[in-house]
């Protein structure tokens, strides 16, 4: 329960929200970025319908093809493998901002680069 502990305070509750609205809108536009990148003429509700359908089928055990197969199961009629080539370039993409990111937080757990190693006690969170 520590992490949720941030939302006691209203300055920091609205921060998270915030975070959370950017991330949320920053996916919603790496999807139309990419649909429009390979050809499919999308919507912005297009990319919304993406993004809703990669949560929902990303609950199902169906491995790294989430973003091919929720991007064709939405858009499929504009051509089936375009769209699941901007489905595996959402997949594609996901999986460097996800190793970037846990790249970066070793980099900050080590002493931000200074070669020191982390004291094995330390919360990994306590750097935000």
């Amino acid at each position: 329960m520590k992490g949720l502990a941030v939302l006691r305070s209203m300055r920091r509750g609205r921060r998270l929200v915030g975070f959370v609205l950017v991330a949320v809108f920053a996916q919603i536009l790496r999807n139309w970025l990419l649909l429009h990148a390979v050809g499919v003429d999308a919507s912005l509700f297009d990319a919304i319908a993406v993004l809703i359908a990669m949560v929902a089928v990303g609950q199902l055990p169906v491995g790294p093809s989430v973003g091919a197969a929720s991007a064709v199961l939405i858009l499929g009629r504009n051509g089936v493998p375009a769209v699941a080539a901007a489905g595996l370039l959402t997949t594609v993409t996901g999986m460097i901002g996800g190793l970037a990111f846990a790249r970066g937080r070793a980099w900050i757990a080590s002493g931000w680069g200074g070669g020191t190693a982390p004291r094995p006690w330390a919360d990994p969170l306590d750097s935000f």
